[in-house]
């Protein structure tokens, strides 16, 4: 279903009116599962990262861009940061996980963060970039990196 009747009186396009809106005559949408997205910009993690052995011996700096899909409404609503991302639980995680882990593909380090976030904050749709300023650098470019996007059901 496309749209939740809510009330008796629908609109000519078939929206419905909440009719326990003490008539205010507002249009209720569901679409069903919104899309909205919180995002986290150029975050810096370090981690050991590289196929390259002067990659190998350093933890290097990592830029991660990331969104987060999910239903704002419900923080809407309440207003309670348990109904949305919190920020800084995700940039401390995100921060502590990378300096632990230990890889050569950054490939692997994106597969890992979005499985991360699915676990430890339920987000089920998940845009990460991650950038590898000092490959970049050694290249002679602005950025080099990769970025994923992972639907999980």
């Amino acid at each position: 279903m496309r749209f939740r009747e809510i009330g008796a009186a629908s609109t000519p396009c078939g929206l419905s009116r909440d009719a326990q809106s003490k008539d205010d005559g507002r249009i209720r949408f569901d679409f069903g599962l919104a899309m909205d997205h919180v995002f986290i910009e150029d975050l810096r993690v370090e981690a050991v990262i590289g196929l390259y052995d002067w990659e190998r011996a350093l933890r290097q700096p990592l830029l991660l861009t990331l969104e987060l899909g999910f239903d704002n409404r419900a923080a809407a609503a309440s207003g309670a940061l348990a109904d949305s991302f919190d920020y800084a639980a995700i940039t401390i995680t995100l921060r502590d996980w990378a300096l632990h882990w230990n890889g050569k593909l950054l490939e692997v380090f994106a597969e890992d963060a979005c499985a991360l976030l699915r676990e430890r904050f339920g987000a089920r749709d998940i845009d990460l970039c991650i950038a590898k300023p000092l490959a970049a650098q050694n290249l002679g470019c602005a950025r080099v990196g990769v970025r994923v996007r992972r639907t999980f059901a």
